[in-house]
């Protein structure tokens, strides 16, 4: 699991399952994904680097390691969608379709570490977490607005 939400939640081995679930779901899967999407292209530009970010993050994540073998795919089948309007909007269908799911939590804190993976968690990456806890019926949940209430790594 990667590190900020060991440091954020001061969580360890069995805390952490109580929040990150394995995904088993087809539906959250892709969900997922388009999460971790969004975050990469929320500042309009989703480079190499930060999709081979994703790609690792998502492999090496605990709760989709059931999918670890499709990731490459679908981050690859989603990248022309993450970084246009129309496109962010198609995905964000995809993280609204499974809102209140027992996977959201999950879905959400994975797109937090993707986008901290690459050096920080930056203002159009926050906004876009912001959208996708509100997408996911997560607003008012202590743990997300934790999250959000952070500095980002523009402050």
């Amino acid at each position: 699991m990667p590190g900020f939400l060991t440091k954020l939640l001061g969580a360890t081995g069995k805390e952490l399952d109580s929040v990150i679930s394995v995904i088993r779901d087809v539906k959250d899967f892709n969900a997922g994904v388009a999460a971790c999407a969004l975050v990469g292209g929320s500042d309009g530009d989703w480079d190499d680097d930060e999709v081979a970010a994703t790609i690792s993050g998502l492999k090496g994540h605990k709760a989709f390691q059931a999918f670890a073998d499709k990731v490459t795919k679908q981050v690859t089948d989603f990248e022309p969608l993450a970084t246009t309007r129309g496109g962010r909007a198609q995905l964000r269908e995809y993280v609204q379709a499974i809102r209140g799911s027992t996977n959201a939590k999950s879905i959400f804190f994975t797109a937090v570490d993707v986008a901290d993976a690459t050096g920080g968690i930056g203002k159009s990456e926050m906004a876009m977490l912001a959208k996708i806890a509100d997408d996911l019926g997560l607003t008012g949940d202590k743990d997300v607005q934790e999250v959000l209430n952070e500095p980002t790594s523009d402050d």
